[in-house]
């Protein structure tokens, strides 16, 4: 259920995104046009960094769907597709953190709702980190989705 749960969460923080950072992310490439002469057209630019963040959210809606329904399912083959995305995952904490905190060089600094979104993916990622420990263990001593009896430490 921990793990249906954590895709609905995603899958609605996946829909909300493109929404909530439409005009932030607008913003921020024509501030980084502008002190980048030469650059293409901030609006092109912005276009395609709208439809980019769109298109993402979609696929990325699709797998947390997928996720869910499967963890519910408690589909085999999906325990061990999870375990890979979560373990993928991890590699986004030291990412939205650098990110986040401004170790990471950019053109101009992220601020607002573009820095709050950095923080909700480091959040995302302490839990998938947690999750991923958690689905290990059960996996190691209960098999997937944990659907085995504990072995016992006399057989």
């Amino acid at each position: 259920m921990a793990v249906a749960g954590l895709a609905a969460v995603q899958a609605v923080w996946y829909l909300i995104v493109p929404f909530w950072l439409a005009g932030p992310l607008t913003e921020n490439v024509r501030r980084t046009a502008v002190s980048t002469p030469g650059a293409l057209d901030p609006s092109q630019l912005s276009t395609v960094a709208i439809l980019t963040l769109g298109a993402t959210s979609v696929v990325l809606i699709a797998i947390a769907t997928a996720v869910a329904i499967g963890a519910l399912r408690r589909w085999i083959w999906m325990h061990y597709v999870v375990l890979a995305l979560l373990g993928i995952g991890i590699l986004d904490l030291p990412i939205a953190v650098a990110n986040a905190t401004g170790i990471t060089p950019q053109v101009v600094p992220i601020s607002g709702r573009l820095l709050v979104a950095q923080w909700v993916a480091a959040s995302f990622s302490v839990v998938e980190i947690a999750l991923f420990a958690w689905m290990l263990m059960a996996l190691l001593r209960r098999g997937p989705w944990a659907t085995r009896k504990e072995l016992s430490a006399q057989e």
